[in-house]
């Protein structure tokens, strides 16, 4: 009796372990896309490149130096620090590729605009990206990281 009830659970294990889905899994690439595509409308606050606080000034009473990127659509936005930038991302075969990349041409503080032709350089080559649990948001490249708190 205690042999054909094992075998009796060891056939339901069996089949409840199988799956019943028909649809094939998502690809890595299928995820990245869909997990950028989850960013739409949102916006970010850098909080540092590769590892490096981003600094900020407050000049005549207002704090300059904050660098954002706002997510619509296929097209980025936002402030390098001292000048509007825009452009658009393509996720294609799990990497994503910022193109089209232009900014206003405004002079500012020495260190500030070091800063933003620094995040300037990494955001036209961002390859990959990540999405950690505490809201934060990474966007990689060879030439380093950018590292975003969501704000909205």
């Amino acid at each position: 009796m205690k042999k054909i009830l094992l075998f009796g659970i060891s056939i339901l294990l069996i089949f409840s372990c199988s799956s019943t889905n028909a649809s094939a899994p998502l690809g890595n690439k299928d995820i990245m896309a869909a997990n950028f595509k989850s960013l739409e409308n949102t916006s970010w606050q850098l909080t540092d490149i590769s590892g490096e606080k981003i600094i900020t000034k407050n000049i005549n009473g207002k704090e300059t130096g904050i660098i954002t990127l706002d997510i619509a659509g296929d097209r980025i936005s936002g402030s390098g620090g001292v000048n509007k930038y825009f452009g658009s991302y393509t996720v294609d075969d799990g990497i994503i590729k910022m193109s089209n990349v232009g900014s206003t041409k405004m002079m500012g503080p020495e260190d500030l605009m070091k800063v933003e032709e620094k995040y300037f350089s990494i955001l036209q080559n961002v390859t990959s990206f990540e999405i950690l649990d505490s809201g934060i948001l990474v966007l990689n490249s060879d030439a380093g990281s950018l590292t975003f708190k969501r704000v909205k």
